[in-house]
């Protein structure tokens, strides 16, 4: 199979396909006893490991290049690569909890509305 070369990656996409895969997986990632660790999984699914990737990444949001708000998330001596990989990996993280938050009150909203239905009197068929 031959690669798309006219695909340029960006943090948009990225964001957008993450996105698509956890609405996919909704049912199992909200019925798991521990959503965070299967939004983690598909995070890291989503870190770009090519080098050039991350350059597009870059160059489609130069704020990478200032690394992670966490400094948690980089060794000590990073290298480019390391900081890029960071930076992405906290985006996609504070995408995919969002993502569950939204995903939760969605389902609490859908809960409700069943048991509003359900407590309603059915109407007289004269």
């Amino acid at each position: 199979m031959q690669e798309n070369t006219d695909y340029k990656m960006n943090m948009h996409a990225l964001r957008m396909e993450l996105r698509a895969d956890l609405e996919a997986d909704k049912a199992n990632i909200l019925g798991a006893n521990y959503p965070d660790d299967e939004l983690h999984e598909y995070v890291d699914g989503r870190i770009p490991i090519y080098h050039g990737r991350l350059v597009e990444l870059l160059y489609s949001d130069v704020r990478l290049g200032y690394g992670p708000d966490d400094s948690g998330l980089v060794k000590e001596a990073p290298t480019v690569w390391d900081i890029l990989t960071a930076a992405v990996y906290e985006r996609l993280s504070a995408e995919a909890a969002e993502w569950l938050e939204e995903a939760k009150a969605e389902q609490e909203l859908e809960v409700e509305l069943v048991a509003a239905v359900a407590s309603m009197e059915p109407l007289p068929c004269d």
